[in-house]
């Protein structure tokens, strides 16, 4: 199961290079959780979540990002961003990739 995430993490990361975004790093980790992928969106700093399912059920990708996951990623951003000081101006966002089927879906500002 492992193996199927880091590679639709893959997928999703060279789907949002296709979309103009630069990689800054994949599976930040820390002691809060792990961060799937780092990118740059122009001036806008991106935090992104990638979830998949292979089907809708139990609603879906999207849904099964819960407020525990959501404040695990925005503790591990504040600890890239002390660690990584030059990303600090920029702009923030916390973005979410759900990928269910073949259908592919980037939703801007997910969460705060």
């Amino acid at each position: 199961m492992r193996e199927l995430g880091f590679t639709m993490e893959q997928r999703a990361k060279s789907w949002l290079e296709s979309q103009g975004c630069k990689r800054i790093t994949n599976n930040f980790n820390c002691r809060y959780g792990e961060i799937d992928l780092i990118m740059l969106d122009h001036t806008i700093l991106l935090f992104i979540e990638v979830r998949y399912r292979e089907k809708n059920q139990f609603g879906g990708a999207h849904s099964s990002i819960n407020s525990r996951k959501k404040t695990a990623i925005i503790r591990s951003s504040q600890i890239f961003l002390q660690k990584n000081p030059q990303w600090q101006n920029y702009f923030m966002r916390y973005d979410v990739v759900t990928i269910q089927g073949d259908q592919w879906t980037w939703i801007k500002g997910a969460f705060y």
